[in-house]
């Protein structure tokens, strides 16, 4: 756990997720705006024997599980508050500052070029607040993350989905569609010779969406992974209005943290990108008097509003934990986190 703001978890695959006999890798990123309050976040032992801080008490029952890393720091420069922060633990490259674009891929795109290539999606975003995220493929090339729980069931586990031992798609469209993005190619390829280096480097990342697409439609073609712990998750809720002004953010984030865990479980990716809150959230979380920045900035003393948010968004990302560990059909997957 990275400082607090963003945390990165690796799973160990099981023998019943193996594809031919060879242990995929899988790497998932939690991220929340307006980090944390230090002095109640960093736990005061070292080594494996510690005693949770108060921010991170509701993670005790994963805690056999937990490293928590402490004395890092952001090198890169901070041009723009609360932008430049998430640019550097996400890139390590400072912020455009005119238009607070991040300047290269995010370590979820990075990861995502290396494992990503053999799965339906080669990474997916979310957003459990309705922000827009923070991945990158590269340049001012913003991934977005889905915020609507139930566009991203029917993304993942709708028409297309289907459980190991279920007959194969056959739909004339997909031929139609490979062939109109072969054509798409065609046309880029041509108007790449065309253009300035900025240009053709615009081009390339297009491109590189083309080619997923291309290679997404050939695997719905294909026979599903056999394995074991997948099976198709339950639908959420259409909609998540607010109630009494106050967003249901903890419902959206554990619909979504449901479907990530049975996403990774089934082979569907083998990246994902969980956005709980953006940069300079404003959420009103349930009993605050306030939104979240705001409390950050105004709020006096030791700050009890802001811990209490902390906790409870740590409290989501035990969710996701734990949602990893249910065991369908007899198979419980395992988080670790460095």
């Amino acid at each position: 756990m990275l400082g607090g703001a963003a945390v990165g978890l690796f799973l160990p695959p099981l023998e019943a997720m193996a594809c031919d006999g060879v242990l995929p890798t899988r790497f998932g990123l939690f991220f929340w705006g307006n980090g944390n309050l230090p002095d109640f976040w960093t736990p005061e032992q070292e080594g494996t024997d510690y005693t949770l801080s108060e921010q991170l008490t509701p993670l005790s029952p994963m805690q056999h599980k937990l490293a928590v890393i402490t004395g890092l720091s952001v090198k890169t420069p901070n041009d723009v508050p609360h932008s430049s922060g998430a640019a550097g633990v996400l890139t390590g490259i400072g912020l455009r500052v005119e238009d607070e674009a991040f300047m290269g891929p995010t370590i979820d795109q990075i990861i995502a070029n290396e494992i990503g290539g053999e799965t339906i999606y080669r990474s997916v975003q979310t957003s459990a607040s309705g922000g827009s995220g923070r991945s990158y493929n590269g340049p001012n090339s913003l991934n977005p993350a889905e915020a609507d729980p139930y566009a991203f069931y029917e993304r993942l586990f709708g028409a297309t989905f289907r459980e190991p031992g279920e007959e194969g798609i056959v739909d004339p469209s997909l031929g139609l569609r490979r062939s109109v993005l072969d054509a798409v190619m065609n046309d880029l390829s041509t108007l790449e010779s065309q253009v300035g280096a900025e240009d053709k480097a615009r081009l390339e990342q297009h491109m590189t969406g083309v080619r997923e697409l291309e290679q997404r439609l050939a695997r719905l073609e294909e026979d599903p992974p056999n394995l074991e712990a997948c099976e198709r998750p339950a639908e959420p809720e259409a909609s998540y209005p607010d109630i009494e002004g106050r967003p249901q953010v903890s419902a959206r984030n554990r619909a979504f943290c449901d479907m990530l865990a049975m996403a990774l479980a089934c082979d569907q990716t083998r990246v994902f990108g969980h956005y709980f809150s953006d940069p300079v959230s404003d959420v009103l979380y349930t009993g605050a008097t306030a939104g979240h920045h705001d409390l950050t900035h105004n709020e006096s003393g030791d700050q009890p509003e802001v811990n209490a948010i902390t906790i409870a968004i740590m409290e989501e990302f035990n969710y996701l934990l734990e949602a990893s560990t249910r065991c369908p059909k007899g198979m419980a997957l395992c988080w670790t986190t460095v």
